[in-house]
């Protein structure tokens, strides 16, 4: 019977375990998994608190219905019924900027205007920064070296489109810096419109309507009734044939000693697992740690990925006093506001 550990008990190393039952039934093999969290819980960033009545998130609060798979999944753990989705009116964002909240205008994609009139009317991007932004129609193309996707917004639009359209979007996605990440990485799309087009206003103008992909039912987030620990719970329910051990911290991963053995994990607790495969879904630093007597490079690598802090504030109001109606669903604040 092959013998596969898992590291790390968040909902990557729970989906793996799941889907690794599921596979090995499907198939009519035997397989042995043990998935090794250091915390005592299971869930990793999902975490939901009961205050009050309310489901409080502490991790991320829904998940992206257009990227199929989670929804796929709730229906496999048949959970569909308890997913509950945004209110369509709430769809606006937000930016502050220049003393006040700033709406999104109409027809953006992503940070690039395709409607003309719904953008020169908004007060989100000063007159200068929208006649800088127009420039990106005869900016010539870029060349062959990967840019940051900071740089090559900074380089089409413009500064001030990159401090208040981009950066705070994606800080809030990313939780990182646009200057330091990879525009084949990340997008991609909007080096293919430069080199097909030469602008990305024309080339996103020229682009089809995009079709609404979502199913009867859904909106483009869905959360879960009772909150996001729901999938924690279910995934772990079907599961039974994987042995769960918490608060067992792995150090080190090795060659295994024994013929037929690939690796030996070393925890706190307990003696070394033999294992024929092991999954590490644990954050780049702690696998670095895990991994530093096994292959010394890639722990460099994994070392060398920088991780950002967050903190998650959660606020609730009663209806009543709040006078304004609630069509938004956040805003976000650029960095050169220096509020924080």
């Amino acid at each position: 019977m092959k013998q596969v550990v898992i590291i790390g008990g968040g909902i990557t190393g729970l989906s793996a375990a799941y889907q690794l039952e599921k596979s090995a039934r499907d198939a009519g093999k035997a397989v042995a998994v043990t998935l090794l969290e250091s915390s005592g819980r299971l869930g990793g960033k999902i975490v939901t608190e009961k205050i009050g009545g309310l489901a409080v998130e502490g991790g991320p609060d829904s998940f992206l219905t257009l990227k199929p798979w989670a929804l796929e999944l709730c229906r496999e753990l048949g959970i569909e019924k308890e997913l509950v989705g945004t209110n369509p009116r709430g769809s606006a964002l937000y930016v502050y900027t220049r003393g006040k909240l700033r709406a999104f205008p109409q027809g953006m994609s992503g940070t690039v205007p395709t409607k003309l009139w719904p953008f020169l009317c908004s007060g989100l991007i000063t007159w200068p920064g929208k006649l800088r932004m127009a420039r990106d129609l005869w900016i010539a193309r870029g060349g062959q070296v990967d840019e940051s996707l900071g740089d090559f917004i900074e380089r089409r639009l413009g500064r001030e489109a990159l401090d208040v359209l981009v950066e705070p979007v994606l800080a809030g996605i990313y939780a990182g810096n646009a200057r330091e990440m990879s525009l084949q990485s990340t997008f991609p799309e909007l080096l293919e419109l430069e080199k097909k087009y030469g602008s990305l206003i024309r080339g996103l103008r020229s682009q089809p309507p995009r079709a609404n992909h979502l199913l009867p039912g859904t909106t483009a987030f869905m959360t879960f009734k009772n909150g996001m620990e729901t999938l924690v719970e279910k995934i772990t329910e079907k599961m039974p044939q994987t042995t769960l051990r918490l608060g067992q911290t792995v150090r080190r991963i090795s060659r295994g000693q024994s013929p037929g053995q690939e690796f030996e994990v070393m925890s706190d607790n307990g003696a070394p697992l033999k294992a024929d495969a092991v999954l590490l879904t644990s954050s780049a630093e702690a696998a670095a740690g895990m991994l530093a007597g096994l292959n010394g490079r890639l722990a460099e690598l994994l070392q060398g990925i920088a991780y950002a802090s967050t903190a998650t504030v959660t606020l609730a109001f009663r209806r009543e006093d709040i006078l304004r109606p609630l069509n938004g669903f956040g805003f976000v604040v650029p960095r050169n506001e220096n509020l924080a």
